[in-house]
């Protein structure tokens, strides 16, 4: 048998708390993205969320409010506690402080569906390329635009 096993817990009684993220939380958001493989060359540390574990951080999630959309990306949690709803919580949250309908591009859609986004019907002009991600050897066809309205519109 592999590793100890760790039975799910409710957010609440884990301690989950997620925050904006402060300059001193940059090396531990670097060290995450890129262990989850989800950093790239336009990636903003001022526009992160993290979600914390009873201190810990343990998620990330970056959100950038532009002209007429918000872009949803690096949304990740440690993997080992992936499977407990924290990174759906985490999603809400960020979601939540948007000013504009969030967009993401993904290749687990699944997840976000769950999270109440749907496949978007188009594209607001000033949403980024999927370019900016650096994805080169990314096989478009499974990379997905997925859109979340604002839940007071």
């Amino acid at each position: 048998m592999s590793g100890p096993i760790h039975p799910k817990r409710s957010d609440s009684e884990a301690g989950l708390r997620v925050r904006r993220a402060r300059a001193a939380d940059h090396a531990i958001i670097l060290e995450l993205t890129r262990a989850l493989e989800l950093d790239y060359p336009a990636m903003d540390l001022s526009c992160f969320w993290v979600a914390e574990l009873g201190g810990p951080i343990v998620g990330v999630a970056e959100l950038k409010d532009l002209e007429t959309c918000s872009l949803l990306s690096c949304v990740g949690v440690r993997e080992e506690l992936q499977g407990r709803g924290i990174g759906r919580k985490l999603v809400d949250r960020v979601v939540q402080e948007a000013l504009h309908p969030v967009y993401l591009y993904t290749l687990v859609p699944g997840f976000f569906r769950k999270a109440g986004f749907r496949d978007a019907t188009s594209l607001p002009r000033d949403l980024p390329p999927r370019a900016i991600y650096g994805c080169l050897g990314c096989d478009p066809s499974r990379c997905l635009c997925l859109m979340r309205p604002r839940e007071d519109t």
